[in-house]
């Protein structure tokens, strides 16, 4: 959800990946929602983008790359779409509790909801699905920086043995 260190995270995944000599593409949902110009996020419309963020992992994959994506997807329609169609698909489920998403918010989302100026919030009067299965469940610790957990997401990645040049 909005503020569960998924950008961040994916930062730190992605330098891990460049010291250990691995290419990757990384796609931020912020960037990914500018870029093609998404700015309705009720249901409908949030896994529509969900799964044009999904195709376009697939090219990228299909080409070879590694890529990781930092984006709210909290639809089982989108999990399965991805797990039938994306190679070496591998989902991280960030379960942070809506307290500390709340005393993170950096972009003022659940504030805004909480003063009625803004709807659709992913887990508020948006309804989610969280993972049924995720590859790798990260439960929220405070006492984890976001380093320590893209350092556990690449040990599970080389463990599943989705690329061999890991």
């Amino acid at each position: 959800m909005s503020a569960s260190g998924k950008t961040t995270t994916a930062r730190q995944l992605r330098k891990i990946f460049l010291k250990n000599k691995n290419s990757i593409i990384l796609l931020d949902g912020d960037q990914l929602r500018q870029v093609l110009e998404i700015t309705a996020y009720d249901r409908a419309r949030r896994i529509e983008a969900g799964l044009k963020y999904a195709n376009l992992v697939k090219l990228l994959t299909d080409q070879g790359h590694n890529v990781v994506i930092a984006v709210i997807g909290l639809f089982h329609e989108l999990h399965r779409w991805n797990r039938l169609n994306i190679g070496n698909y591998f989902e991280v489920f960030l379960d942070v509790p809506l307290t500390e998403l709340s005393k993170r918010d950096p972009k003022g989302i659940y504030e805004a909801y909480r003063n009625a100026e803004v709807q659709n919030v992913a887990g508020l009067d948006l309804q989610v699905e969280y993972p049924l299965s995720p590859d790798l469940h990260v439960k929220f610790n405070k006492l984890r920086s976001a380093k320590q957990i893209a350092e556990q997401i690449y040990i599970a990645l080389k463990s599943a043995g989705l690329k061999k040049h890991l």
